[in-house]
Order: C-alpha cells, then sequence, then structure tokens
C-alpha cells in the first residue's frame, strides 16, 4: 500500500506540472485515502500524509480551486503542529514551507491579514533556522521576507503608511543577506524580480 500511494503521488506531480490538473486530483485523493489509512495505523506515515495534502493543495489552487486549496493546506499544517512538537528539528523548516504557501493562497483570494499572520510565522521560524544555518535559510528567509513586503506594499496602497517602515527594515535585511551570494541564481532572481523594485516602490513614500 505504501507503494501504491507513492506511485499515485508520484504520478499527480507530474500531471500537476503539465496542467492536467483533474488527473492529478483524481490521483491525489487516491493517494491520500490509501495515506490516510496507513497514518491511522501508525504515525510515522503522517509526513507522507501532509505532504500529499499540500501536492493537492497546491493543484487545486493552480486549478483555480482555492476554497478546498485553503482547506487542505490547513488540515496539512495542523499534522504538521503534531509533528513540530514530537520533532522540531526535522519538521520546522516543512512547516514554514506550508505556512509561506498558504500565506500566497490567501494573498491571492485578497485574505491579506490571514496571509499576514501565516507569513509572518513562517519569517520568524525561518530567521530562528537561519541563525544556526546561514547558507540554508537565508534566501528561504529573504523569501518570505520579499513576499511579505509585496503585501505590505499592497497595505501601503491602501493608504495604510505606518508600514511603509515594516517593509524598509525587512528589505533592508534581505539585501544584506542576499549580496552574500552574488553566483547564486535564485538570489539574483530575488534581488532583480522582487528586491529592486520593492525598493523603487516604498522609496517614494520614505521621507
Amino acid at each position: 500500500m505504501p507503494d501504491v500511494a507513492r506511485t499515485l503521488n508520484n504520478l499527480a506531480n507530474l500531471q500537476a506540472k503539465t496542467k492536467n490538473f483533474k488527473s492529478a486530483e483524481t490521483n491525489y485523493q487516491e493517494a491520500l485515502s490509501i495515506r490516510r489509512k496507513l497514518a491511522e495505523v501508525n504515525p510515522v506515515y503522517l509526513p507522507y500524509l501532509a505532504n500529499t495534502l499540500k501536492n493537492l493543495a497546491l493543484c487545486l489552487s493552480e486549478d483555480g480551486q482555492f476554497e478546498q486549496a485553503e482547506n487542505n493546506y490547513q488540515e496539512a499544517l495542523g499534522l504538521y503542529k503534531q509533528l513540530v512538537q514530537i520533532n522540531p528539528a526535522a519538521y520546522l523548516p516543512d512547516f514554514a514551507v506550508f505556512l509561506n504557501n498558504l500565506a500566497g493562497l490567501k494573498f491571492k483570494t485578497k485574505k491579506f491579514e490571514q496571509a499576514e499572520s501565516n507569513s509572518q510565522e513562517a519569517l520568524e521560524i525561518r530567521k530562528q533556522l537561519a541563525i544556526h544555518n546561514p547558507n540554508a535559510f537565508d534566501l528561504p528567509y529573504c523569501e518570505v521576507a520579499l513576499n511579505l513586503c509585496e503585501l505590505y506594499g499592497q497595505y501601503v496602497r491602501n493608504g495604510n503608511l505606518q508600514y511603509v517602515g515594516l517593509a524598509k527594515n525587512l528589505l533592508e535585511d534581505a539585501a544584506q543577506r542576499l549580496q552574500k551570494y552574488p553566483t547564486v541564481p535564485q538570489a539574483q532572481k530575488y534581488i532583480s524580480e522582487q528586491l529592486f523594485p520593492l525598493q523603487e516602490f516604498f522609496k517614494n513614500y520614505l521621507p
């Protein structure tokens, strides 16, 4: 049964990448059913169940089924909260990924306050992880920081100028971290596609 679930999950991943969302959803649901039963018998399968829930949520989000996607993310987060309590070192990084993904979905559906809350929690986790392992977690931290600044930009456009200072501090922090990785393509992508445009945007609101 575990092998069947893994095969279904991997097939669904491939189908989702090629935007065959309906087929992917069907296979994720079948994998989910198997992994729920496995996790009921043995908690070792909880991370696999959470992973399939995340994959299904991503698929549903790409297919425009935002409410169903959010429900799957929320269930996955509940599972990861349990896992983090058991073994924080093993599961905190993935928990931050789930929070960041959920924040992105809520930003897309204009649930800005909820997106902010999820992003801030992910940011704090990745900040602490980066203290102990900057090479592994500086860029994931910057990912959340820049996304949070995008959200603050939305607030500022709506007239909430108190977020300008918060964004300025986050952008300065992200810039310092990103400049340490001049040969890393993802770092340069963050700089060109998010950091520079956000700096230009918020510059208009600084005294």
